[in-house]
Formats: C-alpha cells, sequence, structure tokens
C-alpha cells in the first residue's frame, strides 16, 4: 500500500500583532463619553432629573409616553386579574 502524502504545507511566518487596547479600556472609554455633557445617557437623566420641578407640561414626550404606556398596562392586568 503506498504511503499518504503528509507532507503539510511550510507555516508562514508569524508577523507581530499591533498593540490592541483592552476591551475593558474601551468600555470604560465608551461609557465616560457616552455621559459626558451632549451624550445620550447624560441627557436623559437630566431630563429625569427635571420632571419633577417642570410638572406634566415641562416633562420630556418620552416620559409621558413612558408613565402612559405603564399605565395602560397596569389597568390591563388589573381588569384581567
Amino acid at each position: 500500500m503506498p504511503a499518504l502524502n503528509n507532507t503539510t504545507a511550510p507555516k508562514a511566518p508569524e508577523q507581530p500583532r499591533p498593540k490592541r487596547t483592552s476591551r475593558f479600556t474601551a468600555v470604560r472609554t465608551w461609557w465616560a463619553t457616552t455621559w459626558s455633557k451632549g451624550g445620550v445617557p447624560h441627557q436623559r437623566w437630566e431630563d429625569l432629573r427635571r420632571a419633577p420641578k417642570g410638572g406634566w407640561h415641562g416633562m420630556a414626550h418620552w416620559i409621558k409616553a413612558v408613565l402612559g404606556l405603564a399605565g395602560i398596562c397596569l389597568a390591563i392586568l388589573l381588569l384581567e386579574g
């Protein structure tokens, strides 16, 4: 029985990988950037912080929508039970 051709291709020389920042560092940088002034989470937090002082008419629309949806869900739960 002839021998199988078990020759392997020569390995390419390994090239050094470029330095990468760790995921934790990247996430920490992203987190700090989004919570800085002008970031979306910072703006939403400011909306929530100002809601009690602004009253219903000064409240952000997304807060009104969340409160309305929560009220409707609670009413459905009470009527079903």
